[in-house]
C-alpha cells in the first residue's frame, strides 16, 4: 500500500500523519472484511462440508454391511 502512495505522484509528498490515518483506515476496513467473510461465506462452506461428511459417515456403514467382512462369511 505504501508503494501506491509513492507511485501516485512522485512530486507531491503526502504528510506523514495523513498517510498513517489512511493506512490505519485501510487496515481497519480490511479486518472488517476478513471477519465478515469468516462469518458469512466461510462459515457456510464449513457448515456444508460438515453436513456432507456426516451424510457420508451415515451412508458408509450401510454399504459395508452388504459386503462380507472376510472369506469365511462369503462361503
Amino acid at each position: 500500500m505504501k508503494q501506491l502512495f509513492q507511485q501516485l505522484n512522485q512530486e507531491y509528498v503526502l504528510p506523514e500523519d495523513l498517510e498513517k490515518q489512511i493506512l490505519d483506515s485501510y487496515d481497519t476496513i480490511k479486518l472488517i472484511m476478513d471477519v465478515t467473510d469468516l462469518f458469512t461465506a466461510k462459515f457456510g462452506e464449513s457448515e456444508m462440508e460438515m453436513h456432507l461428511k456426516i451424510k457420508e459417515a451415515i451412508q458408509q456403514p450401510s454399504s459395508k454391511k452388504s459386503q462380507p467382512k472376510n472369506d469365511t462369511d462369503a462361503a
